[in-house]
């Protein structure tokens, strides 16, 4: 029973990893298509930022390819897992890469898209985190 048991575990751990890594694409996939109808971009515009998402979608931060250096066991606090902290060399290169993001994105983008994609920035910021919306 217990082989049995190991063997169940085993075979489903890459399906696991399968799932998790495709649901990290759905999410992204979803981002970039919930910015082109809050933006209202046109179909060049959305071209555009699918191949902008495509190109700084990995390099944005912990979560999206960087992995955070520290040990490989998380730090625990009390019942919740802390996730390791990045050094300052990682910080550096998230920032290059977000604002090299948002030089690129401003380009696409006109003046008043830019504009409110800024405080859609800000509004989920202040709701707790990137992926919320109303």
């Amino acid at each position: 029973m217990i082989v049995a048991l190991v063997a169940t575990v085993m075979m489903s751990a890459p399906a696991m990893a399968q799932t998790n890594s495709g649901q990290k694409k759905l999410q992204k996939q979803n981002r970039t298509e919930q910015m082109v109808k809050e933006l209202g971009l046109s179909e060049a515009q959305a071209t555009k930022l699918k191949a902008l998402e495509e190109k700084y979608g990995s390099k944005m931060g912990p979560g999206k390819g960087q992995k955070p250096s520290g040990n490989a066991s998380q730090k625990q606090c009390g019942d919740k897992q802390q996730p390791p902290q990045m050094t300052d060399a990682q910080k550096k290169e998230m920032e290059t890469n977000r604002a090299a993001y948002e030089k690129e994105l401003k380009e696409i983008l006109t003046d008043e898209q830019y504009k409110t994609y800024q405080t859609n920035q800000q509004n989920r910021k202040k709701q707790g985190g990137p992926q919320k919306s109303k």
